[in-house]
Protein backbone atom coordinates (compact mmCIF):
# COMPACT_ATOMS: atom_id res chain seq x y z
CA UNK A 1 0.00 0.00 0.00
CA UNK A 2 1.05 3.75 -0.67
CA UNK A 3 2.72 5.34 2.18
CA UNK A 4 0.24 8.05 2.78
CA UNK A 5 -2.36 5.49 3.07
CA UNK A 6 -0.73 4.73 6.33
CA UNK A 7 -0.24 7.90 8.02
CA UNK A 8 -1.80 9.50 10.25
CA UNK A 9 -1.12 13.19 10.73
CA UNK A 10 -2.68 16.64 11.50
CA UNK A 11 -1.40 20.18 10.36
CA UNK A 12 -2.18 23.26 12.34
CA UNK A 13 -0.79 26.40 10.57
CA UNK A 14 -0.41 28.87 13.27
CA UNK A 15 -0.99 32.47 12.71
CA UNK A 16 2.05 34.41 15.06
CA UNK A 17 1.29 37.64 16.84
CA UNK A 18 1.98 40.21 14.58
CA UNK A 19 1.03 38.33 11.60
CA UNK A 20 -2.51 38.04 9.87
CA UNK A 21 -5.29 38.82 11.63
CA UNK A 22 -3.82 37.14 15.01
CA UNK A 23 -5.48 39.30 18.49
CA UNK A 24 -3.45 39.02 21.62
CA UNK A 25 -3.57 40.96 24.73
CA UNK A 26 0.00 42.03 24.47
CA UNK A 27 0.29 42.81 20.74
CA UNK A 28 3.55 45.11 21.00
CA UNK A 29 5.51 41.64 22.88
CA UNK A 30 6.88 40.36 19.49
CA UNK A 31 10.27 38.48 21.28
CA UNK A 32 10.84 34.90 20.08
CA UNK A 33 10.71 33.73 24.04
CA UNK A 34 6.85 34.93 23.88
CA UNK A 35 5.98 33.50 20.67
CA UNK A 36 7.90 30.30 21.54
CA UNK A 37 5.10 30.43 24.81
CA UNK A 38 2.25 31.03 21.77
CA UNK A 39 3.07 28.20 20.07
CA UNK A 40 3.31 25.70 23.24
CA UNK A 41 -0.11 27.22 24.28
CA UNK A 42 -1.51 26.25 21.47
CA UNK A 43 -0.23 22.90 21.56
CA UNK A 44 -1.88 22.60 25.04
CA UNK A 45 -4.86 24.50 24.12
CA UNK A 46 -5.48 21.91 21.39
CA UNK A 47 -4.39 18.59 23.08
CA UNK A 48 -4.46 19.45 27.00
CA UNK A 49 -1.68 16.91 29.18
CA UNK A 50 -1.61 14.41 26.19
CA UNK A 51 -0.41 15.79 23.13
CA UNK A 52 0.52 13.13 20.13
CA UNK A 53 4.12 13.21 18.61
CA UNK A 54 4.36 16.86 17.49
CA UNK A 55 6.83 18.46 14.52
CA UNK A 56 7.52 21.94 14.78
CA UNK A 57 8.01 23.11 10.82
CA UNK A 58 8.99 26.52 10.10
CA UNK A 59 9.61 28.78 7.38
CA UNK A 60 11.74 31.95 8.21
CA UNK A 61 11.02 33.75 11.61
CA UNK A 62 8.90 30.37 11.92
CA UNK A 63 11.75 28.37 11.99
CA UNK A 64 13.44 30.60 14.69
CA UNK A 65 10.38 30.27 16.83
CA UNK A 66 10.06 26.64 16.11
CA UNK A 67 13.90 26.37 17.11
CA UNK A 68 12.87 28.72 20.69
CA UNK A 69 10.02 26.69 21.04
CA UNK A 70 12.08 23.33 21.39
CA UNK A 71 15.08 24.56 22.99
CA UNK A 72 12.40 25.78 26.03
CA UNK A 73 10.59 22.35 26.25
CA UNK A 74 7.24 24.33 25.54
CA UNK A 75 5.99 21.12 23.42
CA UNK A 76 6.73 17.89 25.71
CA UNK A 77 5.88 15.47 23.02
CA UNK A 78 8.08 17.19 20.45
CA UNK A 79 8.78 14.30 17.55
CA UNK A 80 11.34 16.53 15.36
CA UNK A 81 11.99 19.83 14.45
CA UNK A 82 12.39 21.37 10.88
CA UNK A 83 13.66 24.90 9.85
CA UNK A 84 13.69 26.53 6.51
CA UNK A 85 15.65 29.65 5.61
CA UNK A 86 15.28 30.39 9.06
CA UNK A 87 16.03 34.09 10.48
CA UNK A 88 18.91 34.26 13.43
CA UNK A 89 21.24 36.73 14.96
CA UNK A 90 20.02 40.69 14.33
CA UNK A 91 16.95 39.54 12.30
CA UNK A 92 15.32 38.04 15.85
CA UNK A 93 16.95 41.24 17.43
CA UNK A 94 14.72 43.70 15.28
CA UNK A 95 11.54 42.09 16.62
CA UNK A 96 10.53 44.10 19.02
CA UNK A 97 11.04 46.92 16.74
CA UNK A 98 8.89 45.90 14.00
CA UNK A 99 5.41 47.13 15.41
CA UNK A 100 6.32 50.39 13.83
CA UNK A 101 6.61 48.81 10.54
CA UNK A 102 3.38 46.59 11.26
CA UNK A 103 0.91 49.58 12.53
CA UNK A 104 2.16 51.73 9.13
CA UNK A 105 1.35 48.59 6.80
CA UNK A 106 -1.94 48.43 4.99
CA UNK A 107 -4.47 46.43 6.53
CA UNK A 108 -6.32 45.58 2.71
CA UNK A 109 -5.06 45.95 -0.52
CA UNK A 110 -6.87 47.44 -3.64
CA UNK A 111 -5.47 44.59 -6.07
CA UNK A 112 -2.79 41.61 -5.94
CA UNK A 113 -0.73 44.18 -8.23
CA UNK A 114 -0.72 47.02 -5.23
CA UNK A 115 0.29 44.46 -2.59
CA UNK A 116 3.36 43.39 -4.84
CA UNK A 117 4.41 46.96 -5.08
CA UNK A 118 4.16 47.99 -1.97
CA UNK A 119 7.06 49.00 -0.38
Amino acid sequence: AAIISRVQCRIVALDLRGHGETKVKNSEDLSAETMAKDVGNVVEAMYGDLPPPIMLIGHSMGGAIAVHTASSNLVPSLLGLCMIDVVEGTAMDALNSMQNFLRGRPKTFKSLENAVEWR
